[in-house]
């Protein structure tokens, strides 16, 4: 999906792509509590939201509106955005809507994210260069033709396009795992025969909760100097490190089975995975951002 979705900015542009991905994402959301208990509706809203997710994540603003030389700063600033949106949705999440009406409670965050749908698609403006006079009368079918075999030529002509989306995935990779095991790494910490450190899975869920926004406020700040350096110091001396710090944090995550080496593990492990993995991010798509040609640039999507 996350593929296809390139071609929507390419064919209808930044505006429509991001009031479509943006609003469904909001929408969708009230399929959770309006479904229950009936699983069906409930893995429809989660299709729609993460389409409206990787619609919203295509987005080619920072190609569209930043000098090449800035890319990696202007990447930056969006994470971190990303990281204030999560510390705020945490806290919003634990302090103020934990105890209300699931209805009410789910409305609230589709009802931010439809608004500022709406918003965006009152505000956003298209590039001047966007859209070229002699495609507006093609056929959607022969511009998709033409974007792929643009995407083609572009790799051609510069394979480092192709390696880094590789790289890409191969760094987005660990994540994912992270993600499908994590209750059960949580759970680790709460044995039944009470030898963890946690007596209970909703004291781990908590402090997760809580390691995960220290991690997302630690990340804030070091991406504020991770974008001008990822601009300034050569990708294959940036990619390395990064990429073995990270690895070395998941290493220690699932592998170190002391008890007592756990506790402060727990501290240690979750804050480090955020920052990591964001610096990997900025790297490596500052790096990509910096490779696409501007006709075709719904690429990004790809990386």
């Amino acid at each position: 999906m996350m593929f296809t979705t390139g071609y929507a900015y390419d064919i209808f542009g930044v505006k429509w792509a991001l009031f479509i991905g943006t609003f469904f994402s909001g929408a969708s959301l009230m399929l959770y509590p309006l479904g229950a208990p009936h699983l069906w509706i409930l893995y429809t809203g989660g299709c729609l939201f993460g389409i409206g997710l990787d619609i919203v994540a295509a987005n080619t603003l920072i190609i569209d509106y930043v000098e090449v030389k800035s890319r990696g700063k202007a990447l930056s600033f969006s994470f971190m955005g990303v990281c204030f949106g999560s510390v705020l949705s945490s806290l919003v999440l634990l302090k103020f809507t934990i105890k209300l009406d699931p209805l009410f409670s789910w409305a609230i965050m589709s009802g931010v994210m439809v608004v500022f749908s709406i918003s965006m698609l009152l505000t956003a403006s298209e590039p001047r260069d966007r859209f070229k006079k002699e495609d507006a009368g093609k056929p959607i079918l022969r511009k998709i033709w033409d974007l792929t075999k643009g995407i083609g030529k572009a790799v051609k002509k510069n394979p480092n396009l192709l390696i880094g989306w590789i790289m890409s995935n191969l760094i987005e990779g660990p994540i994912m795992i992270f993600e499908t095991y994590i209750f059960a790494w949580l759970e680790a910490f709460c044995p039944d025969d009470g030898s963890g450190p946690f007596s209970n899975f909703d004291d781990v869920y908590n402090y997760y909760e809580f390691t995960s926004a220290l991690g997302s406020i630690l990340a804030f700040f070091v991406l504020f100097f991770a974008g001008s350096v990822a601009d300034k110091v050569n990708f294959k001396v940036f990619m390395p490190i990064t990429l073995l710090l990270r690895a070395g944090v998941y290493y220690a995550t699932f592998n170190i089975t002391n008890p007592v080496a756990q506790s402060y593990l727990f501290w240690t492990a979750v804050p480090l995975c955020h920052v990591t993995f964001y610096v990997c991010e900025v790297g490596m798509k500052g790096y990509l951002l910096k490779l696409y040609p501007t006709e075709i640039r719904g690429m990004c999507i790809m990386a």
